[in-house]
């Protein structure tokens, strides 16, 4: 036989054996590739509800999260990262653990910053939630330490461990955190962090009874929101110092800012906001030598046991129970330690 004849036989074989590795191959990335067409629109779908219609979010991932096998690292990373921000917004603990769990085992993790930081905030802000306030703060440090190239990101996760520490009393430490979140925001012309960083300064000073200071953060936040049409932000700032006008009997002010404070508080659906302008009105009205009837005296216990909002609760509990003869007690905020699955990745506080 000759050497031509015997190397055309040769490649005929080679030629052979290649068509049956590489076709089932191409025929299972044929087949795979409608599924993954398909995780993804679902994924992109549940992606835009997680804010508005965080159920069906949660509805739409827990229902093919057994299918994701078939998706690239980076696209499972990202399935979980949208079930970790559902899972927040229904704290839904074990969804929730489930996911971490998943990010912090992918690969692809340690090559996507943003999802790691955002991953550790999240987590930050369910550990809060659920009163494990040391955990979320060092799950906001976890953060902090990455490379953060995002100024916004930075500022938003030092609010984030500010709040924090103000749940433990470390006021201290939340207005450093704040002055330098505020020095980033303001080189950065931030404006919705500016006013949201000066009535965080002025609610701390109210608690700690320096109205002086208080009333000057407070007229800066509603000036920046103001001024960028920022409505819940004027709306907050605006209640905030009439709580002040209240505390220093300052008719000048009360009455300059109740009129149209009142109006864009009614004209929201933030209940919370409803009940402190009552118990502001009903103040006024005490302080006008006006008693209080039985009636409006259940009304403010009835709207006060309604108050979602620990922080509001107390601060009308310390500041205006007293002078309204209302008798109660301020919320206590539990503090416990987190002994989930998710413990080691907090004491490691991983890459």
């Amino acid at each position: 036989m000759s050497l031509s004849l015997t190397m055309r036989k040769l490649k005929f074989i080679f030629l052979l054996i290649g068509m049956f590795l590489v076709v089932p191959l191409k025929a299972e990335i044929t087949e795979d590739a409608p599924m993954v067409k398909a995780l993804l629109s679902t994924l992109a779908e549940a992606e835009g509800y997680i804010r508005v219609k965080p159920t069906l979010a949660s509805s739409l991932l827990k229902g093919q999260q057994a299918q994701i096998k078939s998706l690239t690292n980076k696209e499972q990373l990202r399935w979980h990262q949208a079930l970790i921000r559902v899972s927040v917004a229904l704290n839904d603990t074990a969804q929730l653990e489930k996911s971490a769990i998943a990010m912090f085992s992918n690969s692809a993790l340690k090559n996507e910053q943003d999802k790691l930081i955002s991953l550790y905030s999240g987590l930050g802000i369910t550990m809060r939630r659920f009163g494990h306030f040391s955990e979320s703060i060092s799950l906001f440090d976890c953060a902090l330490n990455q490379p953060i190239t995002d100024h916004r990101q930075q500022v938003s996760l030092m609010l984030s461990k500010g709040i924090s520490l103000r749940h433990i009393y470390k006021l201290g430490d939340a207005k450093d955190i704040y002055l330098q979140a505020l020095a980033i925001a303001e080189q950065q012309r931030e404006d919705d962090f500016i006013s949201a960083i000066h009535n965080a300064l002025g609610i701390m000073a109210l608690y700690e009874n320096d109205y002086s200071y208080a009333k000057q953060q407070l007229l800066l936040a509603m000036q920046v929101s103001q001024r960028n049409a920022r409505r819940s932000g004027h709306i907050i700032s605006g209640l905030n110092l009439l709580l002040i006008a209240i505390l220093e009997n300052d008719l000048m002010l009360y009455h300059r800012l109740h009129s149209p404070i009142s109006k864009l508080t009614l004209a929201t659906q933030n209940l919370d906001r409803h009940h402190y302008l009552f118990w502001i009105e009903k103040a006024y009205q005490v302080n006008s030598n006006k008693a209080l009837s039985l009636s409006e005296e259940q009304e403010l216990l009835h709207r006060l046991g309604k108050i979602k909002d620990f922080t509001l609760h107390n601060l009308l509990v310390q500041k205006l129970a007293k002078m309204l003869d209302i008798k109660t007690l301020p919320r206590e905020r539990e503090h416990s330690e987190y002994q989930g699955k998710l413990l080691k990745y907090f004491q490691q506080c991983l890459w």
